[in-house]
């Protein structure tokens, strides 16, 4: 009678997120055998998975051996750049805003009462008759006169690096294929597993004016930059996550005595970036103001959008001072490299 082959698989893992499958077929030496027996593991089904916190390092201490070694497409591409966030930069450059109406009530000045606004301007003790700081902003009484050119400026965002390419614990998944014969077999495994990066960010610290643009922070990782974009000056994003993981598939042989199992783990690799990033809000620009008389020997002047002394010389009296920068964290978790290992032959009781 012919022999057969009996395959068993148990998976365990230390992350119930991750989906993984394990099918497995195998032939004996000298042996015609069609029977393949598929496995399936189920995220949740916590009758088959179960946590394992292991590593990599714990594996090979106990005798496992590494027998392939897969790394992130991402990480294998040959860059010389290294990260622009650790020079303090990030990877956009300042955005222009027309001042409007919205801007200056979230400062606390309401256009339609503009005594508040006007008191800003007054120049040699004479109070403008109005103000219009660019095309789509005048306030109280404006005569003809040429545009303002008012606008809110969004700088460019210093950057803080709080991790970079921190080593995460290792992803183990485990299972295991046994051979009940009285011959050697050859088992092929196939199973699943994931590639690519998450990037994250969280607003922190809202900013004074709401411009709802949107930039790219770089955030360092293995010698390269990966980016995401951010909303600043936004009312209703506070944050946002976005993945371009995707799910591989591969097969691995496994060797396996007479009446013996061998044990095959998957090891997923996990390396974490973060940074602090703040992105300055100021308004600059002019606006030109109308005078009731000639002061200093003219009807108009323009003057510096955020506000003067009584000299004509910008005081940011408008913006109360400087305006609170936007602040906020970005994140990277990046699945840098996929490994498989072998346990020894454990001999199955007969």
């Amino acid at each position: 009678m012919n022999s057969k082959i009996k395959i068993t698989s148990t998976l365990k893992t230390i992350s119930m997120s991750l989906f993984i499958v394990f099918y497995a077929s195998s032939c004996a030496e000298n042996e015609n055998n069609d029977d393949t027996k598929p496995l399936s593991v189920s995220e949740g089904n916590e009758g088959e998975l179960k946590r394992l916190k292991v590593s990599e390092e714990d594996l090979l201490k106990s005798g496992w051996k590494l027998i392939k070694d897969v790394k992130s497409p991402f990480m294998s591409k040959n860059t010389n750049e290294y990260s622009n966030a650790q020079k303090n930069t990030a990877t956009f450059t300042e955005q222009r805003f027309n001042l409007t109406a919205d801007h200056l009530q979230q400062l606390g000045y309401n256009v339609n009462s503009p005594k508040s606004i006007i008191e800003k301007f007054i120049f040699k003790g004479v109070r403008p008759d109005g103000l219009k700081f660019n095309s789509g902003l005048k306030v109280d009484g404006v005569s003809y006169q040429a545009d303002g050119d008012a606008y809110v400026l969004l700088g460019k965002p210093s950057i803080k690096v709080l991790d970079d390419n921190l080593q995460m614990p290792d992803e183990v998944y485990t299972t295991y294929v046994e051979n009940n014969t009285n011959k050697p077999a050859t088992l092929k495994k196939k199973y699943t597993y994931k590639q690519g990066y998450q990037t994250s960010w969280q607003r922190t610290i809202s900013g004074s004016l709401s411009v709802n643009a949107t930039c790219s922070i770089g955030i360092p990782m293995a010698g390269a930059e990966l980016s995401t974009s951010v909303t600043v000056g936004g009312e209703t994003t506070n944050g946002t996550n976005t993945s371009t993981e995707k799910t591989i598939e591969d097969e691995v042989e496994v060797k396996v005595p007479a009446h013996s199992r061998k044990k095959v783990a998957i090891v997923t690799k996990i390396r974490k970036s973060t940074v602090n990033y703040s992105v300055p809000i100021s308004v600059r620009g002019g606006c030109m103001a109308n005078f009731p008389k000639s002061v200093d020997g003219h009807y108009f002047h323009y003057f510096n959008a955020a506000g003067i002394n009584n000299d004509g010389k910008g005081n940011n009296g408008l913006t109360n001072g400087g305006l609170r920068s936007e602040a906020g964290k970005a994140e990277s978790m990046n699945r840098v490299e996929t490994k498989i290992l072998i346990s020894e032959p454990e001999a199955l009781k007969i």
